[in-house]
């Protein structure tokens, strides 16, 4: 299942994570600036009442997932299932 990494374009660490994640089929973004990113991201937030809200913010199969971000790639630990991806 795709991760879907939730953003604004206001939030500088949120521009890092998806330039980094550009072009790859196996993550999608959402922008919770936009009506439905906002509503997608309000539904996940109600499901998900752990989650402080913050942005960027990921999930794969209804978890929360880590994001760590260094100089070259963005990684995710997700729960049952860590995962990694590097930029192309």
């Amino acid at each position: 299942m795709t991760i879907k990494v939730y953003f604004s374009p206001s939030c500088a660490p949120c521009q890092e994570v998806v330039a980094k994640l550009r072009d790859r089929s196996d993550v999608e973004t959402v922008d919770v600036d936009t009506d439905e990113g906002f509503l997608e991201f309000s539904d996940v937030l109600l499901v998900h009442s752990e989650s402080d809200g913050s942005i960027p913010s990921a999930f794969k199969d209804n978890q929360e997932c880590e994001i760590l971000v260094d100089d070259k790639a963005v990684y995710f630990n997700c729960p049952g299932d860590p995962s990694s991806f590097e930029p192309e």
